[in-house]
């Protein structure tokens, strides 16, 4: 099977929008590494915590710390 797909796409112009996707790409990458440290960081500092004496399994089933934000705020339901 033979397709001139690939060529077709080279020969597209580069625009402002490619730019932002790559940045926007660049940035979540720094921001997932970011988090894989925080993480790494925290997790020895909670295990020697004498208050909340976490255990390795604990550590490894909760949320990587960037994420606890997201999933301890509270709802904002109307009610």
């Amino acid at each position: 099977m033979e397709t001139d797909i690939p060529a077709r796409l080279d020969r597209l112009p580069w625009s402002k929008f490619h730019t932002l996707v790559v940045v926007a790409l660049g940035i979540t990458w720094i921001l997932d590494g970011l988090e894989v440290t925080l993480a790494g960081t925290l997790a020895g500092a909670l295990k020697e915590s004498p208050v909340l004496r976490f255990t390795n399994s604990d550590i490894a089933s909760r949320p990587a710390p960037i994420s606890w934000g997201r999933c301890s705020a509270p709802s904002s339901s109307a009610g």
